[in-house]
């Protein structure tokens, strides 16, 4: 135990000078003679005393203990609450069964270990309830959570109960190196292969140009169906535009179809692909995917300026280009650009650039208010970009770099960023950013913050501003080319690079509409996430204005009618509607003032897809693998004693120790303030009596 202050310690002397000055005067001269000797002494102490702790407590002093920290073991326990636990034949056993032996177990346990236990579907959740709803299974997850509330803790082992079909997330196996904790795996649900038939994959462009071919890739696997004759089918808008017998070789059997389809019809469009169903197969779920786009005629004209040869320019220009919504253009240097007034939106690379003092193509820009992406490096002139007064200010220290990655803002609501996008951004290689300051005005939303190695920064990577109603983005580093490379190396395509990227540029070209009411909106959603709006309301100097009511009606299938109301967010507005069920809704959304009368209406669909259908094969395989890896055991639902056996042959029910200071505030003590209060009542007392007082 010991005293520690903010202030010199040496200040404790000048305390006891003060209280013994102080009691000196009052009890040893002439006047004090009139107090017997024995109450002068009880009266100096009180004063001493009194005086001395008022001062001392100026000094603002804490007690610092040493204690000893008994950690106890702690045995976590987390079952699989998705649906594809209880798809299978043993669904039954799952619900009513396993419940009550486990329950056992862990009450034959006793109280050490410690056992907690939680349930995972998509994320971690608290408690021992399942009701098997869940319609993603991110097991790597759990080891991350898991890592994160234990650390420092006694944790001795985790329990996993499932059936190992994981379909979202990181690879279990590279989550569960990261914590030093046994698994033992609980396999639950049937492994053996049945006759399954399924459309394994259904992709496209989601936005097609009108009157134009598009591609359509989709994958057929069946399983035990060896001879078999399928009928497979294809609609576009319900009209048919595939069909044809397939044969099924093998019982493995996997093919790829590429086909094309013709947009006829502007808006939203569906495309369903299905296969029929053989006889003795359970799960049928899979048996169809069903896939929306949007088809518009209005082509935007992008125009790629660098300051010279980049990759990055390569990387963006690959993305658009792949998407017939843009005709692009890609030039060197401010001079080859020509006019840039028929461009509905412009890319700067490192421009403006070091070798000029301006830009004279951002001042054209910035006339004719053209939506720019502005992506900084090594040769960027920040005099010059802050000069733009776009609402970004970047002040930089000497020619240090940082290698920064991407940490999704949460609260970004200029346009949906979905959760597997936040995550690749976040999962992403460095990119290069300048050291040096960097702010932003009031207004400016930031997508992307800056990660400068453990530590998440407010300093922003990507930030989008609006200006006068022209539409500003700021990529504030470069090589993010990087990003594009690493995608294909990890999932075999580029597909979430250019989700993202393509995102941003239809954001900033949608700038190119002049009505005065908008609303931005992604035309397909999943039933697993959450459907989500912005809106921009403009007054007469185009100025952006949230200050109108702005409610929305919606309506589904069915004609069931679902109403809400559009919230300020920065200078538009934002909504979240919540996940709905699948199926197509329209909705108008009106601004509600006499002086704005606007409206505008759309559709949207909900896809049904559920990954936990798509296959129901028990993958023990992969539970084998996370048991081995970590040095745990594969038991089986009648054996969880042996988890017990292992724990205890390994020594490793025993509480773990460690030292930790604690600091405590002697104003938090209250009977320190009880003795200054009795010393100074005693004090006055003995001098009342006395008649000196």
């Amino acid at each position: 135990m010991g005293f520690v202050s903010g202030y010199p310690l040496w200040l404790v002397v000048v305390c006891v000078a003060i209280a013994l000055a102080y009691s000196l005067t009052l009890y040893t001269g002439r006047k004090a003679k009139r107090f017997k000797r024995g109450y002068r002494i009880a009266m100096f102490s009180f004063r001493f005393v009194v005086v001395f702790l008022l001062t001392f407590f100026l000094l603002e002093p804490l007690i610092r203990l040493n204690l000893k920290v008994t950690n106890k073991p702690v045995l976590v326990v987390a079952t699989d609450n998705s649906l594809s636990m209880v798809s299978g034949t043993d669904s039954a056993y799952i619900r009513n069964n396993f419940p009550a032996i486990l329950n056992e177990w862990i009450a034959s346990t006793g109280e050490e270990p410690e056992i907690v236990r939680y349930n995972f579907s998509d994320s971690l959740a608290s408690g021992p309830s399942t009701d098997f709803s869940g319609k993603l299974t991110d097991i790597g997850n759990v080891f991350q959570e898991l890592r994160t509330r234990y650390i420092n803790k006694n944790l001795i082992g985790i329990v996993l109960v499932s059936d190992g079909i994981n379909n979202a997330g990181i690879n279990p196996l590279s989550a569960a190196g990261q914590i030093q904790a046994p698994v033992f795996c609980v396999p639950l649900g049937d492994s053996s292969t049945r006759t399954d038939v399924a459309v394994a994959s259904l992709t496209g462009n989601r936005e097609v140009v009108f009157n134009n071919y598009f591609p359509i890739e989709f994958g057929v696997n069946a399983t035990q169906a060896d001879g078999k004759t399928l009928s497979l089918k294809v609609t576009h808008n319900d009209k048919e535009i595939l069909n044809q017998q397939l044969d099924i070789q093998g019982n493995q059997f996997s093919r790829l179809f590429n086909i094309k389809g013709f947009a006829t019809q502007k808006g939203l469009n569906r495309i369903v692909v299905s296969v029929s169903s053989l006889p003795g197969e359970q799960n049928v779920v899979n048996n169809q995917r069903v896939f929306y786009f949007n088809v518009a005629d209005d082509v935007k004209k992008v125009l790629i300026v660098a300051a010279a040869p980049h990759p990055d320019i390569n990387a963006i220009r690959k993305t658009l280009e792949g998407n017939l919504n843009y005709d692009v253009k890609v030039v060197t240097g401010e001079s080859n650009a020509g006019d840039i007034s028929g461009y509905d939106l412009l890319i700067l690379h490192q421009i403006p650039s070091r070798g000029a003092r301006n830009s004279i193509m951002l001042d054209k820009a910035m006339h004719t208010r053209i939506p720019v992406w502005i992506i900084t490096g090594a040769q960027t002139n920040f005099a010059a970009l802050n000069a733009l007064n776009a609402g970004v200010t970047v002040r930089v220290r000497g020619s240090s770099v940082n290698e920064v990655t991407a940490v999704a803002n949460e609260g970004f609501g200029l346009f949906t960023l979905p959760q597997q996008e936040a995550a690749y951004v976040k999962s992403m290689p460095p990119l290069t950013a300048p050291f040096g300051d960097y702010s932003v005005a009031a207004g400016v939303d930031v997508l992307l913050y800056q990660k400068i190695g453990s530590v998440v920064s407010s300093q922003p990577l990507l930030c989008i501003s609006q200006v006068q109603n022209q539409r500003w983005a700021f990529l504030l580093a470069e090589n993010i080319w990087r990003w594009r490379l690493y995608d294909f190396q990890r999932n075999n395509s580029f597909g979430l690079f250019d989700s993202f990227v393509s995102r941003i540029a239809q954001y900033l070209s949608q700038n190119s509409d002049r009505s005065r009411f908008r609303v931005i909106y992604e035309p397909t959603h999943s039933e697993m996430e959450p459907v989500r709006f912005a809106a921009e309301l403009y007054n007469s100097n185009y100025e952006l204005i949230n200050s109108e009511p702005v409610d929305m009606l919606m309506k589904d299938n069915t004609g069931h009618e679902y109403r809400y109301s559009f919230v300020p967010d920065g200078s538009g507005y934002s909504l979240n509607c919540g996940k709905l069920s699948t199926g197509e809704y329209s909705f108008t959304a009106q601004v509600k003032s006499k002086q704005y009368s606007y409206s505008q209406s759309g559709k949207i669909t909900v896809d049904r897809y559920n990954p936990e259908l798509a296959s129901l094969k028990a993958d023990f395989n992969l539970l084998q693998q996370l048991a081995i890896q970590s040095g745990g055991l594969m038991v089986s639902p009648d054996s969880l004693s042996n988890i017990n056996r292992f724990l205890e042959q390994e020594n490793r029910i025993q509480s773990t120790y460690y030292r930790q200071n604690k600091y405590i505030d002697l104003l938090d003590w209250k009977w320190l303030l009880i003795i200054i209060l009795a010393l100074v009542s005693a004090e006055w007392i003995i001098r009342k009596r006395e008649g000196y007082y």
